[in-house]
């Protein structure tokens, strides 16, 4: 297990799309700051409330779902997953393994995200002759944004295991955050805080320990559940 954990390691850092991918999180983070609309009573109100963090989960969940994504349609594409199969025939462990590091890839990105955005702000906010409101929600939000990022990882590495096409699952995550759950929330409810997006979001942004601990449970439910999903379908043929 430690070989494959180290492989997919490797795999991940000699990747240029990688590092394009963090340099794009960072610019996303920063851009949501500068809004022309903000003034200096806006860094007042609380930390989950600003509206640049709402944008930047709302953005940074997609790139980081598509990471996960390519992490493994990429292989499926080229065919390098083959070689990958006859070193490790129990093909379960080649998910786990890669679920290890697209978690802890997928948290590091949501991170850097967060620290951009939050000193990107504290330099708007000081130089329109205040300060970024920093207290107990902002740290919260900050370390919500960061399991975000690894639980949005290992679901784009579950839908790209059990679709295998790297187009059919991109659009098809893209389109379930972007269109569907805004179809449907409105018709279920309080049930439609349940929905990954949606469950995403209230990690972020929630108002207090215990909005951020439901949202967390929620995505970790559905990264699990799919990641255990995903361990079976593995074991389809390459074709």
């Amino acid at each position: 297990m430690r070989g494959l954990i180290v492989a997919e390691y490797k795999k991940l850092t000699t990747t240029r799309a990688t590092y394009l991918l963090l340099a794009g999180v960072i610019v996303v983070a920063l851009v949501t700051v500068f809004d022309p609309g903000h003034d200096a009573a806006t860094f007042e109100r609380p930390f989950h409330e600003q509206t640049f963090v709402l944008y930047t989960a709302l953005l940074t969940r997609i790139l980081i779902l598509i990471f996960g994504i390519r992490l493994v349609t990429d292989e499926f594409r080229h065919n390098t997953i083959i070689p990958t199969f006859l070193i490790a025939p129990r093909r379960a462990w080649v998910v786990v393994a890669k679920a290890v590091v697209v978690a802890i890839a997928g948290g590091l990105l949501g991170l850097a995200a967060a620290v951009a955005m939050t000193v990107a702000a504290g330099a708007l906010a000081w130089s329109d002759g205040t300060t970024l409101t920093l207290g107990a929600d902002a740290w919260r939000a900050l370390g919500a944004m960061t399991a975000g990022g690894a639980m949005w990882g290992l679901i784009g590495l579950a839908l790209g295991t059990l679709i295998r096409s790297q187009i059919i699952a991109t659009v098809g995550g893209m389109a379930w955050l972007m269109a569907v759950e805004d179809a449907i929330k409105g018709s279920l409810g309080d049930l439609a805080g349940y929905l990954p997006g949606q469950a995403g979001l209230t990690l972020a942004t929630g108002a207090d320990a215990s909005a951020t601990l439901t949202g967390l449970v929620t995505m970790l439910a559905y990264a699990t559940l799919l990641i255990v999903v995903s361990g079976f379908a593995i074991k389809r043929d390459v074709t």
